[in-house]
């Protein structure tokens, strides 16, 4: 009897030892979910500096000469926060079907850009609130043949060749709605370009943003809308940072409110013609 108890009593002191083992141990795990959770908006802080990449999308992105000095409304928008905050902005460029990978280096910290949430990519990154709203996708074909392209019935056919652009919002649309017409991917972040896959006889339909495409209509006479000119997926647009960033998150979050609120982001739309392109979110009194 002595001997089981002897037994016993060790089995509990093993057992008591690894539980403290164990809970000193995950006292000492961090309460972040990574370290990379904190690092973005503790390196800026240290540095002034935020490591942004960009997409170009005229008006809310663009780029004359210098590809580290980009213009436009989203880039006037990050400028301002990172003036508010003591700080200064370094631009790189990057592309649409290169964003997944490129926000999750560590040199990076944002992608500033009219990039539509979508659920896609809400696997992949993790993206502030809302700054605007955007139209939704259209269809381009060449006049001569738009009217039979009337329906998706029409458009999902096996030999119609549709261009878009890799990476897009627009591409991740098209892509859930065919399955039997052939997708060719353009990796171009100039959506023009795709689009006059068209006009150069390389593909039967393009599909675009609706303010890109109107733009293209406007100087393209041989080309023509389909499907009635029916408008598809009207999207949202965010700056986009990595996933699990919480503190940097939190902090871009604030700031746009911030700024939405006290006019700063309608006063920076309307000085880059956004009244006729985009929407912007209705403060409550609105």
């Amino acid at each position: 009897m002595k001997n089981k108890s002897s037994l016993l009593t060790a089995v509990l002191f093993i057992g008591l030892a690894i539980l403290i083992i164990f809970g000193l141990t995950a006292c000492n795990r961090p309460l972040t979910p990574t370290s990379e959770a904190v690092s973005s908006f503790a390196k800026i802080t240290s540095t002034k500096t935020i490591h942004a990449l960009y997409l170009v999308y005229p008006p809310t992105v663009s780029v004359d000469k210098d590809a580290a000095q980009p213009s436009g409304f989203l880039v006037d928008v990050m400028n301002e926060m990172a003036s508010r905050a003591g700080w200064k902005v370094e631009y790189s460029p990057t592309t649409f079907d290169n964003l997944a990978l490129a926000i999750s280096s560590p040199n990076y910290d944002v992608v500033v850009g009219a990039i539509f949430i979508n659920v896609p990519r809400a696997k992949q990154m993790d993206f502030t609130t809302p700054i605007l709203y955007w139209q939704g996708t259209l269809g381009i074909s060449s006049a001569a043949k738009a009217s039979s392209f009337s329906t998706w019935a029409d458009v999902d056919k096996p030999g119609v060749t549709i261009a878009v652009s890799a990476g897009t919002a627009e591409y991740d649309y098209v892509k859930q709605h065919v399955k039997s017409a052939t997708i060719k991917p353009i990796p171009n972040s100039d959506l023009s370009l795709v689009l006059s896959e068209v006009t150069a006889g390389r593909v039967d339909i393009a599909f675009g943003d609706a303010v890109t495409v109107k733009k293209f209509l406007q100087v393209h006479s041989d080309i023509a809308v389909i499907m009635g000119g029916k408008q598809f997926n009207s999207f949202s647009a965010a700056f986009v940072v990595k996933q699990n960033d919480y503190a940097w998150l939190n902090f871009l979050n604030n700031s746009i409110q911030s700024m939405q609120v006290d006019g700063t982001v309608s006063a920076l739309s309307q000085k880059w013609g956004g009244d006729s392109i985009w929407l912007l979110p209705k403060s409550p009194w609105d």
